[in-house]
């Protein structure tokens, strides 16, 4: 069992709205802007290019592209 330390107040509350409404996409990414302001920009880029990647329409080298890259960064 890994321990996790505790989240800040701040981010529990932009986790537990994420998980209130997930279709949501402005509080993923006041999300990801904490995130940045915490020091974690390679998980607010992961964010932001999810948020981006799921808006995308079609099956473009452009779309491709960008979920090969978000796979990479999820292993």
């Amino acid at each position: 069992v890994i321990l996790m330390p505790a989240a800040p107040a701040e981010q529990a509350a932009l986790l537990a709205a994420i998980v209130a409404d997930p279709a949501d996409d402005t509080v993923r990414l006041a999300y990801a802007d904490w995130l940045q302001e915490h020091g974690d920009e390679e998980q607010a880029q992961f964010v932001r290019d999810s948020i981006r990647h799921a808006k995308m329409k079609g099956d473009t080298p452009k779309r491709r592209k960008l979920g090969k890259e978000l796979r990479i960064l999820e292993m």
